[in-house]
């Protein structure tokens, strides 16, 4: 439910950075079994280095990966995934997700070869990532397999009622990226006065809300205080009332807007 997110973004927006190895490695030693990735972070050769540091089997850990927007033609699928196999050291992913939509490649293409590669073993299951209740509604229509995730951006100041909804109704699960707004939820005094009542910061607020909604979040942390933190969520849980106040908060603050991948509407989710 909670898992280790390995995106790293440059202060001002202008490029990516790796989670290198030695950060992946001591989420694996303070417990974290859930690691995710993409082909755009660049950082999959540090995984299978993390796992060979701690000692981890790869059979105990759930391992999420997206293939990018340019590689979604039936033809590219499953060459594109065999080659993230080779650079993950594995034979199969857990989780194998569509990064972003892409209007010029038919849907029906890239689900087809989704669905060979569940048939084939190399995928256990399979998703989407950024896609809209409308990108949804196409994906499903198109796919001759389950869709079984779609991960967004997710948090307190931005609640996709809608779209939550939505997956609901056609039994998709979704997973939060950005799951504390990149500590915007600091800030806001219903998770501090929350937190309070509760012991806990903003953040691990956010995160057990997010969980109680029945989402997957993957935070990101590079400190062990934060880390550890990020996981100590199970133990106690947040009431109906608060739940509900926190949902109540109405604000649309999104962090991750990537005009130049995709149009996104506040409203669609």
């Amino acid at each position: 439910m909670i898992g280790l997110g390995t995106y790293e973004q440059l202060p001002k927006g202008s490029g990516r950075r790796r989670l290198k190895d030695d950060g992946i490695a001591q989420g694996l030693r303070l417990g974290y079994r859930h690691i995710d990735s993409a082909v755009y972070y660049g950082n999959h050769e540090s995984i299978p280095r993390a796992l060979a540091a701690t000692g981890v089997p790869r059979a105990d850990v759930f391992l999420t990966t997206k293939v990018y927007r340019d590689k979604l033609a039936y033809d590219d699928v499953l060459p594109e995934c065999e080659r993230i196999l080779t650079e993950l050291q594995t034979d199969y992913l857990d989780l194998f997700l569509v990064h972003w939509p892409n209007d010029d490649i038919p849907m029906a293409e890239t689900f087809r070869g989704m669905a060979r590669l569940l048939d084939e073993g190399l995928v256990r299951d399979m998703g989407v990532a950024n896609f809209t209740r409308a990108n949804l509604r196409k994906a499903l229509d198109a796919s001759p397999a389950p869709i079984a995730m779609n991960q967004v951006e997710f948090h307190p100041l931005l609640y996709q009622a809608s779209l939550l909804e939505f997956c609901h109704e056609h039994d998709v699960h979704i997973t939060a990226y950005a799951p504390v707004a990149q500590g915007q939820v600091l800030d806001e005094p219903v998770l501090q006065q929350v937190g309070a009542a509760h012991g806990k910061s903003p953040v691990q607020v956010s995160l057990r809300w997010i969980l109680q909604k029945g989402l997957v979040a993957v935070p990101k942390a590079s400190s062990d205080d934060h880390l550890l933190a990020n996981l100590d969520l199970f133990d106690w849980a947040l009431s109906v009332d608060e739940v509900e106040a926190i949902a109540g908060i109405g604000k649309k603050v999104r962090i991750f807007n990537w005009e130049a991948v995709a149009a996104f509407s506040t409203d669609d989710g």
